[in-house]
């Protein structure tokens, strides 16, 4: 209890399906216009539980030897939502979230929520 784990490819195998995102607005990512060459973005959004200092997460590149390339938490503010973004080549990558107590980021205590995206498509 408390991690889920996301796997993210080429787009043959469907990701288990994730909570869906929380209405409120989430906090604007730094902007990048363009990844280079033939890179997407890959964005991570996170919206905190009651007890936002519980919450980290890892997104790592399982394909090439560039390990984990994006991270966050733990968070400051409860019941916020947060986005974190990077460029990254096509291939597999696995999102891995933690609650530090095991009880989730939702439902409990908070409605906490992540979504991962890789250009436009939700992951």
């Amino acid at each position: 209890p408390g991690t889920a784990l996301v796997r993210i490819s080429d787009g043959l195998v469907p990701a288990p399906p994730s909570p869906p995102p929380t209405p409120a607005p989430v906090t604007p990512a730094p902007t990048i216009a363009s990844c280079p060459g033939a890179q997407e973005m890959m964005e991570v959004q996170i919206q905190t539980d009651n007890y936002a200092s519980e919450t980290t997460w890892t997104l790592t590149d399982k394909c090439g030897s560039n390990g984990v390339i994006l991270s966050g938490g733990p968070y400051g503010s409860a019941n916020t939502p947060f986005s974190s973004n990077v460029c990254a080549n096509d291939g597999e990558y696995e999102f891995q979230i933690n609650d530090s107590f095991g009880d989730g980021i939702c439902c409990g205590y908070g409605t906490g929520s992540y979504l991962v995206k890789f250009g436009t498509a939700v992951k």
